[in-house]
């Protein structure tokens, strides 16, 4: 028997359904034969109904690395691919470990690529248009501050505005808003006395403030905590106020892969998912719930791994009606995927046993249609490296 097990809460379990009846298609996003791919964002298009995968391709003769973009269609069609540069050791390391970051500008559909971690010439921006057209910017570069930085996320605001967020050299948790040229329109730092990270952001449903999610602890030894980490959930406006911040009890020792996350519902409700794990042996996620004001309304335990098992990375994306997804990569292999109503009812379920390869699961959404993207596990001898996208018909929809 394998080493896990899956809990989850359901008021309404006899209404829980296999999402695997409501796949409405499966795809391999394939690599040429030389290459491996590694999955590493997935971001949509809405002006042009399109999901969008970011990832790296490693060539095996040359030894090269390049970034790669993937555009497809709400049927699986692989419509155009883009090489967006070469990557080096430092950024294929950051891929695996910290994941990749997109998202794309609501006016043009240009799609921004994140290059988190900041060497010499700082963190940088790949912008990629309709017409698969590259460029490059740095992020903050006439800052000296901006060396050192770690951007673990990014949101793309109204009028050409860019959110991050992540630590800077000094550990403390940063946020920065710039426009699309890199240029800073205002930083705020998060310092709490012990080594802060902000990991994840949030636009509210009317744009005009945004949730930022992260963490803060005293760092004694490896994955090793003095107490239990504080997990941040701040409310900033458009100009980089704060409004409203609350605190609560994180784990012992959470890895990477597990560091907060938050989403806005279409009610304005916000989630934030966690990890209350007491050692670095088990995964125990949380998933709490906030009105726009930040007062609590339910806390609730969406994932745990059993003692002994390898970290679980997951990914959370708000859909229509009011609800969300969860995706849940376990074992380093098996896929869980939940649909849930905003109290945390699971509407349906699905499970991938021993499908997943390196790389954690993204989930996203158009009209219609839920899509789950994740890395597939080779068979022995099989060369290249296949990226798997899935769509599944929303609950109870048409």
């Amino acid at each position: 028997m394998k080493p896990f097990f899956i809990a989850f809460l359901c008021f309404a379990a006899i209404n829980c359904t296999i999402a695997a009846e409501n796949i409405l298609w499966k795809r391999p996003i394939r690599c040429d034969s030389n290459s491996v791919c590694t999955l590493g964002a997935m971001t949509i298009d809405s002006l042009e109904n399109r999901v969008i995968l970011l990832g790296t391709s490693e060539q095996r003769n040359k030894k090269e690395t390049h970034f790669q973009l993937w555009k497809i269609d709400p049927n699986g069609e692989n419509i155009q691919t883009k090489s967006l540069g070469k990557a080096s050791e430092v950024n294929k390391l950051m891929t695996r470990v910290l994941r990749m970051k997109a998202t794309v500008n609501p006016k043009s559909g240009d799609t921004i690529g994140l290059n988190m971690f900041s060497d010499t010439n700082g963190v940088s921006l790949s912008i990629t248009d309709k017409n698969m057209q590259s460029r490059k910017t740095k992020i903050a570069s006439e800052q000296k501050w901006s060396k050192g930085l770690l951007l673990n996320d990014m949101i793309s605001c109204p009028n050409d505005r860019l959110i991050f967020v992540g630590k800077d050299s000094n550990s403390n948790g940063v946020v920065i808003k710039t426009d699309l040229t890199g240029k800073v329109i205002w930083k705020k730092t998060l310092d709490l006395g012990q080594n802060e990270v902000l990991s994840s952001g949030a636009c509210s449903k009317d744009g005009n403030h945004f949730y930022v999610a992260g963490l803060s602890a005293s760092i004694i030894g490896k994955m090793q905590f003095s107490s239990a980490a504080t997990i941040c959930l701040l409310c900033y406006d458009e100009n980089g106020e704060l409004k409203k911040s609350t605190y609560i009890e994180g784990s012992f020792a959470p890895w990477p892969t597990s560091f907060p996350k938050v989403v806005c519902l279409s009610s304005g409700d916000v989630l934030v998912v966690y990890d209350k794990s007491k050692n670095a042996k088990v995964t125990e996620l949380y998933i709490k719930s906030y009105t726009q004001e930040l007062d609590s309304l339910y806390e609730k335990l969406i994932l745990q791994t059993k003692e002994g098992s390898p970290p679980a990375s997951f990914d959370i994306h708000a859909i229509s009606e009011n609800r969300f997804v969860f995706a849940g990569v376990v074992n380093f292999e098996d896929l869980r995927f939940y649909e849930c109503e905003p109290d945390g009812t699971v509407l349906q379920t699905l499970e991938l046993d021993g499908e997943v390869g390196t790389g954690g699961a993204y989930v996203d959404y158009l009209p219609g249609r839920i899509f789950v993207a994740f890395a597939k596990r080779m068979k022995e001898g099989e060369k290249g490296s296949n990226i798997e996208l899935l769509a599944v018909k929303p609950y109870q929809t048409n």
